[in-house]
């Protein structure tokens, strides 16, 4: 009678909201002397205990875990529901499981109703924030996050507030423009603010003011980043002091002795005002591939990446015009076999007694495998390791923009949720490699239904998202995955192949990809219950199916 009321619709208690939150999780009602009276069919999963029967055992049967005895044991003492988060050793490593235990308000007789909820991957999310929190706290550079759309100041390391000489509740009172105030000169008009997709401004050296009056020359970069729904601006500083020092004695020692410029780590070079090359070492002949003869023979505009010319040019003016100092920023050369080489080039000007420009004075760094690495950081950030496909990150960003333009062009996107019906059993049979390759397989197979328009993510274990943009008629994406299935169907790996396949539509069925991503999964759903190796549009019927399902089941038993 118990379990009925629970799962009866009609069950108005504020407990059933805890319940409904927990749906696809498992519960357990409980006699006070802590046997099992009822336990939905996946509360012996959650405890690693699949197949076993739970009725009318000890909850002792499930852990010995003192978290799980603590909690029941508060709630049957209390009206107040008690809360614990326990540890168990799964088969693929630590599990964390969210307990929630309370008296039963419908029973006068003291039995309590216990909710399990795996939460492993809230608490791993959970550590990696913290772990990355700590690294952005830890960093030698100075970090600033910007909301991209007010420049306001969101979050900033302990290294930032050392150099901006301010408290942290005085640098979250600011915005980029409070900050450039206290830029001595104008701040470079070459200097822009960034895209969103990760890509550097133009870097510069500015002298800031700390509010004590004392100066410090920074380097300033910033980096545009969508880490979700709201842009954000990254903002990097580096005290370039001791660099600035470094540059002026190089300078200095460079008309003393030749052997230090000729011999230098680091590639050094003068520039004539018309650009150029009148002297460089052999680390500048190493970068480019060029020999001395011919490098001098040629402007440093010739070897330049045409992206990078404009802002060479400003960079140049603002240093004849006393605008600046000096400068630094990253530009690429065109090597003299064609190949670009990353630099990040550090330049001031010379000027005779009488203040009259005399040549460029130039330091330049090869940074290409920093470059390199930051391009493979971006990439496995949005990328899947064993299939190479977009994970949800990339899904997401995709399909963000799809769905945009199908707004702008009066079209829909068809969100194509595919799931295999059949890995665990390859995994179980033949071993986690075969499962390993029936996954990259079907990878492959989902790909080869690609239009260019079109994309495929891993979002899973075993689980797909297609992203068909432009679509026109729905019966298209039919003819898609009619196609699909019938070139997983056949052949030696069809059993690794078969798949079950649930269909959301832009506009029709939901209007961002949170909604379209879950109808997808509940249309896929549908098509697993009717045996799998098929597929099933989204209904907006099936969304409340799905939520009565579970109280259906329970109200059977």
């Amino acid at each position: 009678m118990l379990v009925n009321a629970i799962a009866s619709p009609s069950f108005a208690h504020p407990a059933e909201a805890s319940l409904r939150t927990l749906v696809g999780n498992g519960y357990l009602v409980l006699e006070p002397d802590m046997t099992i009276l009822f336990a939905s069919q996946d509360v012996a999963a959650l405890f690693e205990r699949p197949g076993q029967p739970l009725v009318g055992k000890p909850l002792a049967v499930l852990a010995s875990d003192d978290a799980l005895a603590a909690c029941v044991a508060c709630a049957a003492g209390s009206v107040e529901p008690a809360h614990a988060v326990m540890r168990i050793a799964g088969a693929h490593g630590k599990r964390h499981l969210a307990l929630q235990a309370a008296r039963s308000p419908i029973d006068a007789g003291g039995r309590i109703m216990l909710f399990v909820s795996d939460i492993t991957s809230q608490m791993r999310l959970e550590e990696s924030w913290l772990t990355t929190r700590a690294a952005f706290d830890a960093a030698t550079e100075g970090l600033l996050v910007l909301d991209r759309a007010t420049l306001r100041v969101e979050d900033a390391n302990a290294t930032a507030l050392v150099m901006l000489g301010l408290a942290r509740s005085e640098v979250l009172r600011l915005n980029l423009g409070a900050l450039c105030k206290r830029i001595h000169g104008d701040v470079p008009s070459s200097c822009q603010l960034p895209s969103s997709d990760g890509s550097a401004t133009s870097i510069h050296e500015v002298l800031y003011t700390r509010p004590n009056g004392t100066g410090v020359t920074l380097r300033v970069s910033m980096h545009g980043v969508s880490p979700g729904p709201h842009c954000k601006l990254i903002v990097v500083l580096q005290d370039m002091s001791a660099h600035v020092q470094m540059a002026s004695e190089v300078r200095d020692a460079s008309g003393r002795c030749g052997v230090t410029f000729g011999q230098a780590a680091m590639g050094l070079a003068h520039v004539g005002l018309d650009g150029r090359w009148l002297k460089v070492n052999q680390r500048i002949l190493d970068m480019t591939g060029y020999e001395e003869a011919e490098l001098l023979a040629m402007t440093v505009r010739q070897i330049t990446h045409k992206d990078d010319l404009q802002s060479d040019q400003s960079a140049n003016k603002a240093l004849l015009d006393r605008t600046l100092p000096h400068y630094s920023r990253e530009k690429r050369y065109v090597r003299k076999d064609g190949t670009d080489v990353w630099v990040n080039v550090t330049i001031s000007l010379a000027r005779d007694g009488a203040g009259v420009p005399q040549y460029f004075i130039g330091m330049v760094e090869d940074i290409s495998e920093r470059k390199q690495a930051e391009q493979r950081i971006r990439y496995l950030a949005g990328h899947d390791a064993m299939t190479g496909l977009p994970n949800r990150l990339g899904l997401h960003d995709h399909l963000t923009k799809a769905i945009g333009r199908a707004d702008r062009n009066g079209n829909r996107v068809g969100v194509v949720f595919v799931d295999m019906d059949k890995l665990k059993h390859i995994n179980d049979t033949y071993g986690h490699e075969r499962g390993d390759q029936a996954i990259m397989g079907l990878a492959a197979r989902l790909k080869g239904q690609l239009r260019a328009v079109d994309q495929v993510a891993r979002i899973g274990g075993d689980e797909f998202v297609m992203v068909l943009a432009d679509i026109e008629d729905p019966a298209d994406i039919a003819a898609t995955v009619q196609r699909l299935l019938g070139s997983i169907g056949g052949g030696p790996d069809a059993i690794a192949a078969h798949c079950s396949i649930g269909i959301s539509v832009y506009p029709d069925d939901g209007h961002d990809c949170r909604t379209l991503l879950r109808n997808a999964d509940i249309a896929m759903y549908r098509a697993k219950r009717r045996g799998g190796g098929t597929f099933e549009f989204f209904a907006a019927a099936y969304a409340v199916q799905n939520a009565a399902g579970d109280a259906d089941r329970v109200a059977a038993t």
